[in-house]
């Protein structure tokens, strides 16, 4: 029978191997590392973390977690990565990827000491793989490790492949350059710049071996053009970030992609850090008012369109909010400098609609104006309907005023009609001969004539404006003013008898 003391040593022993299975368990488990926030980063961005860290329901460990480290990888979370990266690694390793991955990431973190040691374990388990051995090297000689360097990056310089053998050779010259070594590192540099001739750091490199070795013209030659390398690539770095998207472009970009979404706190999140950013970028200003505006917040919108730097976009919303809290008058008056700023037609309809109540003659111009370029438009033809209400009053209390009464001719016509209901033509044309030297009212005379069946008197009534444009009119005029051909209807003499 087992004493008390075996028994307890036994249990002991078995709680040690449990735990140790426990352990490696871990190693493997489904369990997600920490998970960083996604607030605030790229929609994009953040819906490829978002499917990764779902896919790990469905995948088994190793292409799961490896999956999530590349997600984390591309936003630039390195530490979340690295430690997916460890899970994946731990579940497949003979996979790769996700020994790379997690060795990068490391880097990228700064934990240069980890990070060898990733790439020592990369190098042990595949010694055949030279792009490794260069980035150890590399990182070798930035913590001044010569001879480890040395020992890992000489065979690399014999790769097969030109580039990877080229990249050797620079780490290889590289240290033989810190020891002193000056022939020996002219000897790698220089295959190393006929392989890449426009690096410029390799260059410099070179002049500094033949400087070493007393060839001074030489290193003067490669010093001269590491310089011109060095002044193309500062202006192509200029360049490229003058087309980069800045950060306030960015916010602005995601503030419009939340906005898309209905996420209206985030979209105004976004434009106010555009703002904070760049106060200048008026995209981000106009949005953000717009979207106060709609949120009736009219005291915070007028804040951000005020100044005498506004604007035609920013004058026309400026004129809405004023209209939306109820001031009229401010509206109108921001409406006309936008007009001013800008006929488009979005400034010509805000216009005419604030116009309508107080000075409708004016409006219906505008209307007028806009369903002649927009015939489609069914919203215009209904503002013109309402503009046609305020005409026929004000006809009623001035029946001789001819531009009141061309402005409501024009518009029946355009609805097809030829004179209001409860008007007739010789009213109407008594009251234009007062201003018949303008064209527009003699077309519109015309087009009473032509209504009675007067075409003559209509042609020549166009005749006289001498206006080109009036020519299709005048051409239809003519042609109906011609006497009828008196044998139109009877049968022609080369028809064929029966």
């Amino acid at each position: 029978m087992p004493s008390a003391r075996a028994s307890n040593r036994t249990g002991r022993h078995a709680a040690f191997v449990g735990l140790f299975l426990l352990l490696c368990a871990g190693a493997g488990s489904r369990a997600a590392p920490p998970e960083p926030s996604l607030d605030g980063m790229d929609p994009a961005v953040a819906g490829a973390i978002r499917d990764a860290r779902a896919g790990l329901a469905n995948l088994a460990a190793g292409p799961g977690y490896g999956a999530l480290g590349l997600a984390y990888q591309r936003a630039g979370l390195y530490a979340p990565a690295a430690a997916a990266f460890a899970r994946a690694r731990a579940a497949q390793p003979e996979q790769r990827t996700w020994a790379y991955g997690e060795a990068f990431a490391l880097e990228a973190m700064g934990e240069f000491a980890n990070a060898i040691s990733a790439w020592r374990s990369l190098l042990q388990r595949w010694p055949e793989d030279h792009e490794v051995r260069t980035r150890l090297a590399r990182l070798y000689l930035d913590a001044n490790q010569i001879a480890p360097a040395l020992e890992v990056i000489v065979p690399a310089t014999r790769a097969r492949q030109p580039a990877t053998r080229a990249a050797a050779q620079m780490q290889a010259g590289r240290a033989h350059l810190a020891l002193g070594e000056f022939r020996r590192a002219r000897e790698y540099l220089e295959p190393a710049v006929a392989a890449w001739p426009q690096l410029a750091r390799l260059r410099w490199m070179l002049a500094m071996a033949l400087r070493g070795e007393g060839r001074r013209e030489d290193a003067n030659h490669h010093l001269a053009v590491f310089q011109e390398l060095e002044e193309k690539s500062r202006r192509e770095f200029t360049q490229r970030m003058a087309q980069r998207p800045s950060d306030a472009q960015q916010h602005m970009a995601r503030g419009l992609a939340a906005h898309a979404r209905g996420d209206l706190q985030q979209a105004e999140r976004e434009w106010r850090l555009a703002l904070v950013t760049d106060p200048g970028l008026g995209p981000a200003r106009l949005a953000l008012a717009r979207l106060l505006r709609e949120a009736r917040r009219f005291r915070e919108a007028r804040a951000l369109l005020s100044g005498a730097d506004l604007d035609a976009a920013m004058l026309l919303e400026r004129g809405r909010l004023e209209w939306r809290a109820g001031e009229r008058r401010a509206a109108q008056e921001f409406l006309q400098r936008a007009f001013a700023a800008n006929d488009g037609p979005e400034q010509r309809l805000a216009l005419a609609d604030a116009l309508m109540q107080k000075e409708p003659q004016q409006a219906a111009v505008h209307y007028q104006v806009l369903v002649d370029s927009h015939p489609d438009k069914f919203r215009l033809w209904r503002r013109l309907a309402a503009a046609g209400e305020v005409l026929r009053a004000g006809i009623a209390r001035h029946p001789r005023d001819p531009e009141l009464w061309n402005l409501l001719l024009r518009l029946h016509a355009l609805q097809g009609q030829v004179l209001p209901p409860g008007f007739d033509a010789v009213t109407v044309i008594a009251a234009l001969r007062r201003a018949s030297d303008d064209p527009r009212y003699l077309r519109t005379q015309a087009m009473l004539r032509a209504a009675t069946g007067d075409f003559p008197r209509a042609a020549q009534l166009l005749e006289s404006a001498h206006d080109p444009v009036l020519a299709a009119d005048l051409a239809s005029y003519r042609a109906r003013s011609m006497p009828a051909d008196p044998f139109a209807d009877e049968p022609s003499m080369l028809a064929p008898t029966p």
